[in-house]
Formats: structure tokens, sequence, C-alpha cells
């Protein structure tokens, strides 16, 4: 009755153990207290460590969910950057055929081509004429199209004027190159010129090389027409052609960012005959970048571009023709090398190609990288 241990019966441990708990109760009632306490504690500091577990779980969902949604607004925003890009490319394109096309409707042009057909020759009037016409229209445009000169080819491509007045240009035959016949590519100087004929479209001629200043340049040409132009017999009188220096074709550095247009045809510059000739980059606009070496502003984008470029083109020209506009990752390209400074650090990179409305063109491609 004392709790004391008994010998009489054997007892079993659990019996054992409550009777020295009866016999020791106060140290029995601190021990589960402290039990107890340690009980709730742990398993308090449990639910707390998993709480705040679950919560750093979340922050850092969100941490993340935050940072791919700032990737996704930066994505959204080159290629957004790069369609306007190739809009706003398509529309200066679009602008200065119209220009070309609406001059080239003129009665002044064809009367005047036409005394020319038929005579073999421009009378001295008429040769003033023709000049003085080209000269209005030079200074009507020039500040506002950003070109270097203007001129005029006969239906045979002999050049009979250009605007500023140039005697070494007029009197050569021009008729091998783009811009007269429409052609992908420049034809031997030494071909025969009955066998190339003026082109019934708008044309943008091949990139080339400026004989002044060594630098790229591109030809818009508009056929000239003396009759219907809708008769399939008819054949365009001459071509009235502007050749465009392409460093400062557009302001895509002020109106997009660090941008860049590439031509996507076969160009040959120099001894090179490929693809990816860059037209036109930001830097060429900053005085640090200008370097006076030959040839100095002359670069090729990177072969595995130029897949990528094909690839999009295709894409792009198919939601097109089929009236649904393209996914948004389309255009983005991630970390791609500078084709201006080969040797600087790979920068994120969007890209979309410039569609012209004349033939279903895609001849070039706006590049935005992120600064």
């Amino acid at each position: 009755m004392a709790d004391e241990p008994v010998t009489a019966i054997s007892e079993t441990m659990p019996e054992r153990l409550m009777r020295f708990f009866r016999r020791h109760r106060v140290w029995s009632l601190t021990l589960a207290g402290c039990t107890l306490t340690a009980i709730l504690f742990f398993g308090g500091s449990s639910l707390l460590l998993g709480q705040m577990a679950r919560q750093e779980h979340d922050q850092r969902l969100a941490a993340e969910a935050a940072k791919r949604a700032a990737e996704v607004a930066r994505e959204q925003g080159l290629i957004t950057a790069a369609e306007l890009g190739a809009k706003i490319v398509s529309a200066e394109v679009e602008h200065r055929w119209q220009v070309l096309g609406d001059a080239a409707r003129s009665n002044s042009v064809s009367e005047i081509l036409a005394a020319y057909k038929q005579l073999g020759k421009l009378s001295p009037e008429k040769r003033q004429r023709l000049q003085a016409w080209l000269d209005g229209l030079y200074a009507q445009h020039q500040q506002s199209l950003r070109f270097q000169s203007l001129f005029v080819l006969d239906g045979d491509g002999m050049q009979i004027a250009c605007s500023p007045s140039s005697t070494e240009a007029v009197g050569t035959w021009q008729g091998y190159r783009t811009v007269f016949h429409g052609g992908p590519q420049d034809l031997d100087s030494n071909t025969p010129h009955d066998l190339v004929r003026p082109s019934r479209h708008e044309v943008l001629s091949a990139a080339f090389l400026g004989e002044a200043e060594d630098e790229v340049m591109v030809d818009f040409s508009a056929p000239i027409w003396g009759q219907d132009e809708n008769d399939l017999e008819a054949e365009p009188m001459g071509m009235l052609a502007m050749s465009v220096p392409m460093a400062d074709f557009t302001e895509l550095d002020t109106l997009v960012g660090d941008a860049f247009l590439v031509d996507l045809r076969e160009n040959r510059i120099g001894d090179e005959s490929r693809r990816g000739l860059i037209l036109e980059h930001s830097r060429s606009r900053r005085s640090e970048f200008r370097m006076d070496s030959d040839m100095a502003d002359v670069a090729w984008l990177d072969p595995a571009c130029i897949e990528r470029a094909d690839r999009l083109t295709n894409l792009v020209r198919r939601s097109t023709r089929h009236g649904h506009r393209m996914t948004v990752d389309a255009g983005w390209w991630g970390d791609v090398p500078d084709p201006i400074l080969p040797d600087a650090r790979p920068a994120a990179t969007a890209a979309w190609p410039v569609k012209l409305r004349a033939r279903d063109q895609v001849p070039w491609l706006v590049m935005v990288r992120q600064r």
C-alpha cells in the first residue's frame, strides 16, 4: 500500500513502473510536465518551421514567376520592337516606290522618252527639260527620303539623266544591273544589250558599294510606261531610279533601339558573294564606331542566324497566307553574337522579316538587341 517493491507476487514491468511513479509522485509530475512541455515546444517548432518552409517555397515560386514574367515581358518587348522596325523599313521601301511610281507616270517624262525612242537621241531642248524635271524631283524629296541621287535609264538600260548632274554617269550602260532588269544579281557587264529588258515591276536592287565612300547602297526603281501597263505585251520605255546609302536609310536606333537591318538575299561585295549582308546598323550612326579603313562598315550575319531567318520567314509567309498571327516566340532568338563586334558579349535578340507588298517579297530582316 506504500507502493514499496513487493516479493509476494511477480509484478509486470508496467506495474512496477506505476508503483515507482506513485512512490515518487513529485518527480514523476515534474518529469511529465517537462516531457509535455518538450512535446509542445518541439511540436510547435515543427509547425512553425513547416509554415516558414511553405512560405519560403511560395516566395521562391513567386520570385521565379516574377522573374519569368519579366523575361517574357522582355522577350515580347524585343519582338514587338523588331516587328515594329520591320514595318518601319517596309513603309520606307513602299514610300520610295510610291514616289518613284508616281513620278514615272508623269506625262513630262513619258513624252520625253517617247520622243527619245522615236528619234534615237535626245534633243538639247528635251535633255534640258528632262534634267530640269529630275532636278525638281530631287529637290522635292531629297531631305525627306534621304537618298543620294536620282537617274533615268532608257528602254535599253542607258543612263540618259542624273540628278545631281553627273557627266561621268550619263551615257553609260546600266542594263546589266539589277536596278534595270529586276533580277536577283547583276549580270556580266559584257552581256549583249538586246538580251536585257527593263523590269515591269518596282525593283529593290542588290546591295553594292558606293564608288565614292565605300558605303553599302541599294537602288530603288520603277518602270516608266508610255502605254497601258496592264498590256502584257507592252514594255516599259525606261526606269526611274533612286540610289540610297543604307547607313542612314532609317532611324531604327532612335525608334526601336539597338537594331540591325540584314539583307537575306545574295549580294556580291568585293570578292565575296554571300547572304546576310548588314545593310544598316545603329552603331554606324555613332561616330565612335566609325573607322577610316576601306569597307569598315561591311559586315555579315552568322550563317546559323541566316538559317533561323529562313525558318522565321517561312513562318511569317504561311501565317500571312492563312490569315492568322504567329506565336510571339517565333521571333525570339535568345543570346546572339554582335555581327558588328563579334568579340563583344552576346545579347538577347529578337528578329522579324521585312515583308513587302510587291510580289510578296521578304528581302530583309530586322534584328533588335537588348542594350
